[in-house]
């Protein structure tokens, strides 16, 4: 988020040890500088004086230009390093800043997720019925629809006596009824010892 990129950009700001590197760095510019600014003046007299050449003097003013330079640039680099101190307060703001968009976003997917219904199980479900359609107002704690898991769906189906002697339990079935469509497949879980259905003759 914007926030975190903030914040991340704050804290690449110098920190107090490299601001202390950049004073040392203008200290020794600076004192090279004087070394040649006395240096260039001893070398003015001589030359004055027809003791030394003139590419002497030459190096020696090219060395004090060349001091002079550095201090300016120690000094340059010296301002920048400071605008990024005292950046601290700054850095805690834009890191509450993070935290309170991380909360944030956490009370919404909270929020989010108080307003969605999942099914109390991940296997396959049935639709065994529909309270309301898209669209319709839904009461707070009333149920949309009325889920099955496929298997807690049993059929108890009837066969002859003569039939009987065919199937065990554990044999494949297959169910079709009016308005199921294709045929289910099913497993014979339970055979009663019993008779219980005796068909009408008509």
């Amino acid at each position: 988020c914007s926030a975190e990129q903030r914040l991340a950009n704050l804290r690449a700001a110098r920190r107090m040890p490299e601001l202390d590197v950049v004073r040392a760095q203008v200290a020794q510019a600076a004192a090279a500088r004087t070394l040649s600014e006395t240096q260039l003046a001893q070398q003015e007299k001589l030359f004055a004086g027809g003791f030394i050449s003139r590419a002497a003097i030459d190096q020696a003013r090219a060395n004090h230009e060349r001091d002079m330079a550095r201090v300016a640039e120690a000094e340059a680099q010296g301002r920048v390093a400071q605008l990024t101190l005292g950046r601290e307060a700054e850095i805690r703001a834009a890191a509450a800043e993070v935290e309170a968009a991380r909360a944030a976003l956490a009370q919404g997917d909270w929020r989010l997720g108080q307003r969605r219904i999942s099914a109390p199980r991940a296997a396959p479900m049935l639709v065994q019925d529909t309270y309301f359609n898209e669209g319709e107002w839904v009461p707070a704690g009333r149920p949309v629809v009325s889920l099955l898991p496929e298997g807690n769906v049993k059929v108890r189906f009837f066969v002859t006596e003569r039939q009987l002697g065919g199937i065990r339990q554990g044999d494949p079935v297959s169910v079709s009824c009016d308005g199921c469509g294709s045929a289910i497949p099913a497993t014979i879980s339970f055979i009663s010892r019993q008779s219980g259905y005796t068909p009408p003759i008509i």
